[in-house]
């Protein structure tokens, strides 16, 4: 359904990505990067919560619940980068797009 590559997670750890993320009817991409000053994982929420402003008004997706989602997801996201950075599990950091996706999904509310 979704395809995330932890673009949001790697911009809120300070690396500069893009990804874009499949939505059924359409296309939401989202493009961050570490702005200076360690206002990444803020700066990436505020990105995230925009795009999925976005992509509610066209009617491809609920909006999400709290200004809060947002930020949750960039720190999840994030943290679960960092363990595979740290640990190298899993193998290969593209195995977390399946996770990030329920992650994500699971905050849109799917009645709206």
């Amino acid at each position: 359904m979704c395809a995330v590559l932890g673009a949001l997670g790697l911009a809120g750890c300070g690396t500069t990505t893009n990804s874009a993320v499949n939505i059924s009817s359409g296309t939401l991409d989202v493009y961050v990067s570490h702005p200076p000053g360690g206002a990444g994982g803020q700066t990436a929420a505020d990105v995230l919560d925009a795009e999925n402003a976005a992509a509610a008004r066209r009617g491809l997706i609920g909006r999400f619940r709290s200004p809060h989602d947002p930020f949750a997801i960039v720190g999840a996201v994030c943290e679960l980068v960092s363990r595979q950075v740290r640990l190298g599990v899993p193998a290969d950091v593209l195995d977390l797009a399946p996770v990030i996706d329920r992650l994500i999904l699971g905050l849109i509310p799917a009645d709206e």
